[in-house]
């Protein structure tokens, strides 16, 4: 049986078709409901592709407990992929991938199934996190190529050219990336990610006031949406304010909107911890009591490493907290976590991600020179851990800070001129350039 946008499906059952549109549609606009098909896994354990949605919205939660709800569906899976068609049997294949911690593979068999399929957009969107997965920006070529191919097909949807719109951004295409993104909201006004794209742009143009306005006018549709993107929309709004030195303001984001829903996503952590790190480093005073609460939450996923992004996050956290057992147990988990690696996810680990884990915890203690040493090793190298160019842009400024605070000012002012992507520097970056 076919669905609306003419996919086959292994099922004869009107039901199942309901219920995977449904989860498209949510999905996509990235409403609060797209969670209710866990409901159905029960109902339709025979659809293969329900099982497969089951098990990639628990693989977005990077942490142990939502591995093992994964693997439940996944194991399922298995069980019923002999009656599936060649797109979910390809879909499922990729989702095994992700599940046994090798993105990249996965990427390669999606890329495959959008190339074949191009109206799969909800294999599109978990593409999209694989790329996150693999470092967006790192990936941003080979994004913007993937959804490129599907442009002509997709070109109407909105919420297909909220990620096309990302991926141009990702390649520094920002007036290309705006226009689309716009675009996309003119088809679907409720769409989230086609206003973090929007946030992305103005971020790296340097408009932030025009930016903080616009992002201010959508601000209402977030509170609507998902508890993820409801987060992370308003951390990146939370950063105009900070470029721009409101820091009282742009501390406010911690506890009254990106923590704010609960039990917290690791998303919400990360979010917290990266705008804390960033209003450190814009001269603010974070209270150690926050850091110290941050840190125990947090503690338990710092045990178990996904990507190199995450863990710099859980290692600054704990060392602020100073929570040093746990840091230090931390800090050798990452390390025999990356050997037992293989193939690509072992070098980038290895080269990239256990170098910048041990600097992050190196400037969280007030080491500042021995963090730029260990750091400048990475940096241009960065983009490979995992998170977006506005979400790895920490670390660069993070480097950017050891730099000033070791007496590094040739090193300091020739940087902070490659971190700037507008044509003035920000309040921010005028800040830095000061301690210069």
């Amino acid at each position: 049986m076919k669905d609306s946008s003419g996919l086959e499906y292994s099922t004869d059952s009107p039901e199942v078709i309901n219920t995977i549109e449904n989860f498209r549609q949510d999905l996509l606009s990235m409403a609060p409901g797209v969670i209710d098909i866990l409901e159905f896994a029960d109902t339709y354990e025979t659809s293969l592709t329900i099982q497969s949605y089951c098990a990639a919205l628990w693989l977005y939660g990077q942490t142990e407990q939502a591995d093992e709800q994964a693997s439940y569906y996944l194991k399922r899976g298995r069980k019923i992929r002999e009656g599936a068609n060649e797109r979910e049997a390809l879909l499922f294949s990729s989702l095994e991938d992700w599940g046994d911690g090798k993105p990249n593979d996965a990427a390669l068999k999606l890329e495959k199934l959008i190339s074949r399929w191009p109206r799969d957009l909800v294999s599109m969107k978990f593409l999209e996190f694989i790329y996150y997965l693999l470092g967006q920006e790192y990936s941003g070529p080979r994004f913007l190529k993937a959804l490129s191919g599907i442009y002509e097909v997709n070109k109407n949807s909105g919420y297909f050219l909220s990620s096309y719109s990302f991926a141009l951004e990702l390649c520094g295409q920002y007036d290309k990336a705006l226009k689309a993104a716009e675009k996309a909201v003119e088809i679907n006004e409720i769409n989230p990610w086609a206003h973090h794209t929007i946030s992305h742009v103005y971020l790296k143009k340097g408009e932030i006031d025009k930016g903080t306005k616009i992002l201010e006018d959508y601000e209402y549709i977030w509170e609507k949406s998902g508890q993820a993107i409801k987060s992370h929309n308003n951390w990146h709004l939370a950063l105009m304010y900070l470029e721009n030195l409101d820091l009282k303001k742009a501390f406010s984001f911690t506890s009254e909107t990106i923590l704010k829903e609960t039990p917290h996503l690791v998303i919400q952590q990360l979010d917290a911890i990266s705008l804390l790190w960033r209003l450190e480093m814009g001269g603010f005073e974070v209270p150690f009591d926050l850091w110290k609460s941050i840190g125990n939450e947090i503690y338990e996923n710092s045990r178990t490493n996904y990507i190199g992004f995450n863990s710099a996050h859980y290692i600054y956290a704990l060392a602020r907290a100073g929570m040093e057992p746990e840091l230090e147990e931390s800090l050798k988990l990452s390390v025999n976590f990356s050997n037992s690696l293989k193939r690509t996810e072992k070098k980038v680990w290895e080269e990239v991600s256990v170098p910048l884990i041990r600097a992050s915890a190196l400037m969280a203690k007030g080491k500042f020179s021995d963090s730029a040493i260990t750091m400048q090793a990475v940096i241009n190298s960065i983009n490979m851990v995992g998170g977006s160019d506005a979400q790895v842009d920490l670390f660069r400024q993070a480097y950017l800070l050891c730099c000033i605070n070791s007496g590094k000012r040739n090193e300091s002012e020739e940087y902070l001129k490659t971190l700037s992507t507008s044509p003035s520097f920000t309040p921010l970056q005028e800040y830095w350039k000061s301690l210069i």
